[in-house]
């Protein structure tokens, strides 16, 4: 078996690879007309495509948000409120069933 024969492919694939490295390179953002590629998500004509980077700020970024990620925060929200309705409830009850008085000017009138 020749030598020759045996670098051939080697070499051959060492090409595609650097040609697939520095196509795809991060400082490289422009499109490449010269590739057939086409990535359907990003609406390209099919003869240019261009990295994902390049195309990152023309991504809506607000994504739907599902309910099971609003539940701790209505679980939150409920247990405030039912803490605020029990604290005025015991207030009003040892008040004798008076409404409770947060005012300022009243607790003036009283220490006087």
């Amino acid at each position: 078996m020749p030598l020759s024969a045996v670098s051939e492919p080697s070499l051959a694939l060492s090409r595609h690879s650097l040609q697939a490295s520095i196509l795809f390179a991060i400082g490289q953002l422009s499109p490449r007309p010269n590739l057939q590629t086409r990535l359907a998500h990003h609406h390209t004509p099919p003869h240019t495509t261009t990295p994902a980077a390049a195309n990152a700020a023309s991504i809506d970024p607000a994504m739907p948000v599902p309910f099971e990620a609003l539940l701790p925060y209505a679980i939150m929200v409920t247990m405030f409120g039912i803490t605020g309705t029990g604290l005025a409830v015991v207030k009003t009850w040892a008040n004798d069933g008076k409404r409770p008085r947060y005012s300022l000017d009243y607790w003036d009138k009283v220490g006087d």
